[in-house]
């Protein structure tokens, strides 16, 4: 026996039609636009992505701080004691100052910016800040730089600073071989004890850098005086490099 549709059935069926046409048509709209939906358990999933990812933005602060903490205690660094510099080749920042060190896998480029805290001379290898990263890059990468408010500075002074004690020079062998000679210019800040605290490179050769960087670290001055008083002066240091025949 067919059932009969009663008088108001057709217009219940059309209603329902259009109900489920327009909820459709706002689940498509909301999909386009990235408007967030409100779920049966009552959860923003808008609202919900993004306080996961401020849960991992700040978990990745967390780390970084506890990593900057134990780095450095372990190496004992003093973070007043920072100056800036400039890599001067493509390098990788290593864990610890050793040749064989584990790579963090950070790349820093050629030309970059960091902040050299400690340098040790046994390993030849400064302990920097690259962005938020720390950790070591050999000597013969890395290169310390005048602040720009000291580029123009200007100490009075009427004796000058004495050298005293000679230049220890070790001619890297590979630019022996290489025939590989010149002078590299250093601009030097002889501070008031007689020792070199800054220097900006003024004439480079990167095959003969590096030597020269470690041999100027290791000069001794009588200090610059005015009127009588130890002062700071910045001072022309060439260092030569010449192959005797």
């Amino acid at each position: 026996m067919k059932s009969k549709l009663t008088p108001t059935q057709p217009i219940h069926l059309l209603a329902s039609a259009i109900f489920i046409v327009i909820l459709l048509a706002n689940f498509n709209a909301s999909a386009q636009t990235g408007d967030s939906l409100i779920v049966d358990d009552g959860i923003n999933s808008k609202s919900f992505v993004e306080s996961v990812k401020n849960a991992e933005v700040k978990n990745s602060m967390e780390v970084k701080n506890s990593a900057k903490i134990k780095f450095i205690e372990t190496f004992e660094i003093d973070e007043n004691n920072r100056k800036n510099a400039k890599i001067l080749e493509d390098v990788l920042l290593l864990r610890e100052p050793d040749a064989n060190s584990e790579s963090l896998q950070i790349l820093i480029p050629k030309g970059a910016k960091v902040k050299t805290y400690r340098y040790f001379a046994r390993e030849g290898y400064w302990a920097i800040k690259y962005k938020d990263n720390w950790g070591f890059v050999p000597l013969s990468k890395v290169m310390q730089v005048k602040e720009e408010k000291n580029t123009n500075s200007f100490t009075p002074y009427d004796t000058p600073p004495k050298l005293r004690t000679s230049l220890s020079l070790k001619y890297p062998e590979s630019a022996r071989i290489a025939n590989i000679q010149g002078d590299v210019v250093f601009s030097i800040l002889v501070d008031k004890t007689g020792k070199v605290k800054e220097y900006h490179l003024i004439k480079s050769i990167p095959e003969l850098n590096a030597a020269a960087i470690e041999a100027i670290s290791k000069l001794k001055f009588k200090s610059g005086k005015y009127q009588g008083k130890p002062v700071e002066v910045w001072m022309r240091f060439p260092v030569s490099f010449r192959i005797k025949q």
